[in-house]
């Protein structure tokens, strides 16, 4: 799993905060603090759990340079965990929904708060 260090030196901006204060809608950087502070209250009993940062993502489809990405992502290890989480924002329906990614079992699992109230 994502080393505990590596989940306590995550910074999240001011503004981010903010935003929940004013009503408005979740940022990434909100969003993944969210889910980091629940691997670090309830920690899984045997899965290396990690978080995949969606903004590496965009650099990727950016084409920005591998070196910078790598850097990036390094002391994350997110491609030898057991479960990734992803969140994943639908700009359309101004909502997150989350993935849960278990590689060794070829399997993908979506949570949706919303899914039966959308059409």
């Amino acid at each position: 799993r994502e080393s505990e260090g590596n989940l306590h030196r995550m910074v999240v901006e001011p503004a981010s905060f903010e935003r929940l204060l004013r009503g408005q809608m979740l940022n990434e950087e909100v969003m993944f603090a969210g889910l980091a502070s629940l691997l670090l209250a309830f920690p899984p009993a045997s899965a290396r759990v990690s978080i995949f940062p969606t903004y590496v993502y965009l650099k990727w489809r950016r084409k920005d340079p591998l070196d910078q990405i790598y850097k990036m992502v390094r002391c994350t290890k997110f491609w030898s965990a057991d479960i990734l989480l992803v969140p994943i924002h639908l700009p359309e329906a101004m909502h997150w929904i989350g993935a849960a990614i278990h590689p060794s079992r070829s399997r993908i699992v979506i949570y949706d708060s919303l899914a039966g109230l959308r059409t």
